[in-house]
């Protein structure tokens, strides 16, 4: 049987154990700085992502102008005409620090992932090989999100095939979180125009609490569960 080692033969040797934390600010903060401080608390509530963020709500969606604005809408997720729709916005904080966006409605899941844009100030939205730089113009009722510029696979797009959009968010008298966002393509018109309002769902559970688990949904997986209260 091997003998242990006594205590004292390890005494020479200086070891030193250290725990490094470092926090990542939410990126909207990281991006407005003090300006994030304007906002209304239901609206910074919903930025506020330390990990995951899960919304519920409903929207009224006015659809696509043309066959070719429908096209388009399919192949960013976007949602198709309808009233009182419900909707579920979940959104994950990466381990870069940006954010990755699902928008999900009955037959539509919209993606997208945020990340600091070139300009201070200012925010760039990817949906795959295209990118839309986003000005953000803040207030104590809300906040503005103008497209100011697009690229398609890192080439500049012109201006008639460009998204054309300025979302609106704030808070209605119930004191919800709501949006208003309109997207046009001037080459083709409006592909979707929706806006609703959204909570924090009943039972959900604040996964920036539970790190080991990268899922938003608050079954643990599985299918989608749409809100059902109006």
């Amino acid at each position: 049987m091997r003998r242990p080692y006594p205590l004292a033969e390890f005494t020479r040797y200086r070891i030193r154990a250290a725990t490094r934390v470092e926090i990542v600010e939410p990126l909207f903060r990281r991006v407005l700085g003090a300006r994030f401080d304007v906002l209304p608390p239901a609206v910074r509530a919903a930025h506020a992502v330390a990990h995951c963020v899960v919304l519920d709500g409903r929207a009224d969606v006015d659809g696509p102008e043309s066959r070719l604005a429908a096209v388009a809408a399919r192949l960013f997720g976007l949602p198709g005409a309808g009233r009182g729709l419900p909707v579920r916005v979940e959104i994950r904080r990466l381990r870069d620090g940006s954010e990755a966006w699902e928008r999900a409605y009955p037959g539509a899941t919209m993606r997208s992932r945020l990340v600091p844009g070139r300009e201070p100030g200012t925010i760039e939205e990817r949906f795959g090989p295209l990118a839309a730089s986003l000005a953000v113009a803040t207030d104590p009722d809300g906040l503005t999100v103008e497209v100011t510029a697009a690229r398609f696979l890192g080439l500049p797009l012109p201006r008639m095939l460009a998204p054309v959009s300025r979302a609106r968010e704030g808070v209605d008298r119930e004191g919800r979180f709501t949006f208003d966002v309109p997207i046009r393509i001037r080459l083709l018109g409006r592909l979707s125009h929706y806006r609703g309002w959204l909570v924090e769902p009943q039972g959900y559970r604040d996964l920036s609490r539970h790190e080991a688990n990268p899922s938003c949904r608050t079954g643990g997986g599985g299918a989608r569960n749409y809100p059902t209260g109006s």
